[in-house]
């Protein structure tokens, strides 16, 4: 990168709640439920990536947000 900086991917990892492997996982479930052929929600989406969260924190764990599921998608649109 020019003058040292980061990509901005990069520099927003770090404030992502989820880890690769996490969205990972996220990422082969939206490919299984396609392969049943069964709709994929975004309240199920965030649903699913809040109990990961909470698997970290339990009770205290912070949630995704309001577009988190939009930005997912976007953000893997290659895979799924």
């Amino acid at each position: 990168r020019e003058h040292g900086g980061r990509s901005v991917h990069d520099a927003h990892v770090s404030a992502q709640l989820l880890t690769a492997a996490e969205e990972s996982l996220l990422v082969q479930l939206c490919k299984t439920l396609a392969l049943r052929f069964l709709p994929l929600s975004h309240k199920l989406l965030q649903d699913k990536a809040n109990a990961l969260l909470a698997v970290h924190a339990g009770d205290s764990a912070r949630q995704v947000g309001k577009g988190w599921s939009d930005r997912f998608i976007v953000r893997h649109s290659g895979e799924i």
